[in-house]
């Protein structure tokens, strides 16, 4: 049975053991994605529908292979959420997302059986999406913005390409920096 039950809102930042567990549950859940199509492609991205690949590409007017990286980071990203859910049951740190990566999930939420089933046969349970609350600071985003960027970068030995993802340490300091100032 699926653990549904939402996350108590609490934001701080991950810890050096949060981030290390959540790294090696990351490698876990990524072994269990297939890595070729019946097609002969390989990467992380064939694990996802086609379908809703070119469905992506159509609505972001954007060529197949931009659609395809998203894909692939799409599917790094559900296995450090999935990750960082088992890791922080009572809520102690949250990740954050946005850009073509949070974009591309989306659209992939929308089919949802298809959504369901990757969740189940990577994580093994549903991988919530929790919008951020509208009382968030932006404080509390750049907090779960660098928990996602810091175990990403446990997980995967580098941080995420921003050229795809959009987000970087860099632009994602100097929102906090905007505010501050």
């Amino acid at each position: 049975m699926l653990d549904l039950q939402p996350l108590p809102v609490r934001n701080a930042r991950v810890s050096e053991s949060e981030k290390a567990a959540a790294a090696l549950l990351v490698q876990q859940y990524i072994s269990r994605v297939p890595l070729t199509d019946s097609a002969g492609n390989t990467g992380l991205w064939t694990s996802i529908d086609p379908e809703i690949i070119n469905a992506h590409a159509k609505e972001d007017g954007i060529d197949l292979k931009t659609a395809r990286e998203r894909a692939e980071e799409t599917v790094r990203f559900m296995a450090v959420r999935g990750a960082v859910d088992h890791v922080a049951k009572d809520g102690d740190f949250r990740i954050g997302m946005s850009g073509p990566v949070d974009r591309f999930w989306h659209c992939f939420l929308l089919y949802s059986p298809e959504y369901f089933a990757f969740c189940e046969n990577m994580c093994g349970f549903y991988v919530q999406h929790r919008p951020n609350p509208p009382s968030m600071t932006t404080e509390e985003t750049v907090d779960r913005l660098l928990n996602l960027l810091e175990v990403y970068e446990a997980a995967f030995g580098h941080a995420p390409d921003d050229r795809i993802w959009g987000i970087n340490r860099g632009n994602v300091l100097a929102r906090l920096n905007a505010v501050a100032a």
